[in-house]
């Protein structure tokens, strides 16, 4: 999920430092790390500007969900999703997101002489840039898509098979490389 975006950018940094091609990372809704997060004002700017980009119907996802969130109208359920997140007290294992959190808010970041492809949540996109802040530490070319679904729905059986077939290309064209 997200956070593997950010070891496999560190994992093709290792690659090429021992001479393999890395010919594209794939991010699926991967921000560098939540305390690098827009302040409100950069974020309304971003919706703004994504809806400039795409056209005002682009937004709507994002505005009917953060308001169902805030309003208590949409519940936060990702349990619910059945993607195996939950309470793993009971399983003695430590919660592997609150854990990635912890260590990605203290890695220090360099420079990735990559290709990357980032697919965006359809719900949660426009508050950050369309580069999600991988612009200033990327080297390479970056694309994005948006994917159906917030952060956790564009993994349910619903959606994955839409972020495979988005994904498709992008991966046929680096195996091409």
């Amino acid at each position: 999920y997200s956070g593997g975006g950010v070891i496999a950018l560190e994992m093709s940094k290792t690659l090429q430092a021992g001479g393999d091609e890395v010919p594209l990372v794939v991010l699926l809704d991967t921000v560098p790390r939540n305390i690098d997060r827009p302040p409100a004002l950069r974020r309304y700017r971003n919706a703004v500007a994504h809806a400039m980009r795409h056209g005002p119907r682009s937004v709507s996802p994002y505005v009917r969900y953060s308001l169902g969130l805030r309003f208590g109208l949409i519940p936060h359920d990702i349990e619910g999703l059945g993607l195996g997140f939950g309470d793993t007290s009971e399983h003695g294992v430590v919660n592997l997101a609150a854990h990635f959190e912890n260590l990605i808010n203290r890695h220090s970041f360099t420079t990735y002489d990559v290709d990357v492809v980032i697919a965006r949540a359809e719900k949660v996109c426009p508050a950050w840039p369309w580069h999600y802040g991988w612009k200033k530490r990327v080297l390479g070319r970056i694309d994005t898509f948006v994917s159906p679904g917030n952060h956790f729905e564009m993994f349910t059986s619903e959606n994955a098979p839409v972020l495979a077939e988005q994904l498709n290309p992008y991966l046929e064209a680096a195996d091409r490389r």
